[in-house]
């Protein structure tokens, strides 16, 4: 692999590290073109040293300057990371001090992806650890009830409907059926297929989401990345930049530990969510990146 950038990533970058942080490294490498003409090339490649715990991800510079033009938030953070945080080992750093040097012709307002990101991070790990664990009871329930088909009536009066979670409701035709979570199983479902669907449900939620029950809160982690993804990208429209490490991690380190209420957190992003929004209507920047330029740019590279 021919390495031609790296850069410490993750909670070292934005200045946020613990001591339990992981040392999380991206970087960009450029693919050999016989490769290339022979469709051997790869987009992504992903290293992790066992002994050191170092977690690395290439990507090829192609995927990396289109994915930078999509609005990217890992790319984006990457061309605006200080010279500090770059790993010197590399010999020759001329293609990514050209990038650096032309990062503006890489800028647009289509940053809605950095919005989904942050939008994401805020509710996939947000359950309470009674959320999450009222699905586990659920499924519990479920496997215990000796019934090959769901029967709704029959659930009136159980120990389900203690569990808050689950209720009974009517579905559009106005017919009984059993919600959990957002989601209806209809009469005379199979207890299997039910537990498929639930099963799935938990398993999206993921680790952090179980981490986080067993604590009994919320997933503070990924609040504080959604605080940190929406300031990024109110910044980028407002300056065309994004300062790292970001000026008040120690207020995003607070959110991470849980030590910014709850309250305030969900308000905060709910707000600057809109906010942000706002801003990549009316920010300088333009509609979209100089194509062209890199297009250009890219095919030298490859010459």
């Amino acid at each position: 692999m021919n390495k031609i950038f790296e850069v410490r990533f993750g909670s070292k970058l934005y200045g946020t590290s613990l001591p339990t942080s992981d040392d999380d490294r991206k970087g960009i490498f450029i693919a050999d073109y016989k490769d290339i003409i022979l469709k051997k090339d790869q987009e992504t490649i992903q290293q992790i040293d066992k002994a050191t715990g170092i977690d690395w991800e290439f990507k090829e510079l192609r995927r990396f300057i289109w994915d930078v033009m999509k609005g990217q938030t890992y790319a984006l953070e990457m061309v605006f990371s200080p010279p500090s945080m770059w790993i010197p080992y590399a010999a020759d750093l001329s293609i990514w001090n050209e990038i650096v040097a032309n990062r503006e012709k890489l800028l647009s307002r289509n940053v809605m992806p950095f919005i989904g990101f942050a939008i994401g991070q805020a509710h996939k790990y947000s359950l309470k650890g009674a959320r999450y664990n009222d699905l586990e009871k659920i499924i519990t329930f479920l496997e215990n009830l000796g019934e090959k088909r769901l029967m709704v009536a029959s659930l009136e009066n159980s120990e389900l409907l203690k569990i808050n979670s689950a209720k009974l409701t009517l579905d559009a035709s106005k017919t009984p059926v059993l919600e959990v979570m957002g989601k209806q199983f209809q009469n005379n479902t199979s207890i299997s297929d039910v537990l498929t669907a639930l099963l799935k449900l938990k398993d999206r939620y993921g680790d952090r989401a179980h981490t986080a029950a067993e604590a009994g809160e919320v997933d503070w982690k990924a609040y504080g990345h959604s605080v940190r993804l929406l300031e990024e990208v109110m910044e980028l429209m407002d300056t065309g930049k994004i300062t790292l490490p970001r000026p008040n991690a120690s207020f995003l380190v607070d959110v991470r530990l849980g030590k910014v209420p709850y309250e305030t957190v969900t308000a905060w992003i709910g707000k600057n969510i809109e906010i942000a929004k706002e801003r990549i209507k009316t920010s300088n920047l333009p509609e979209n990146p100089d194509q062209d330029f890199w297009n250009d740019w890219l095919l030298e590279k490859y010459r």
